[in-house]
């Protein structure tokens, strides 16, 4: 699995996908469906097991540059 990752934009499937959300790179753990925001997902300081989302680590610099969604809605990044 590659180490890139991009701006979460409602992926759904089995991926795997890593993607940046509120400056961290969460990828999933087993199927998503486009509303499994990564806002609810697990991290170290709160774990989360019903999500299929993980924190695995601080986005750079560059991943934050491509896009760095802060919210779950979908809606915005459609206009």
């Amino acid at each position: 699995m590659s180490d890139t990752a991009v701006p979460w934009a409602g992926q759904e499937g089995e991926g795997p996908f890593r993607v940046v959300f509120d400056g961290k790179v969460f990828f999933n753990r087993w199927y998503v469906a486009a509303t499994d925001c990564p806002k609810q997902g697990s991290t170290n300081d709160n774990p989360n097991f019903d999500s299929p989302w993980e924190s695995v680590r601080d986005a750079t610099e560059q991943e934050i540059a491509q896009g760095n969604p802060t919210t779950c809605d979908l809606t915005s990044a459609e206009d």
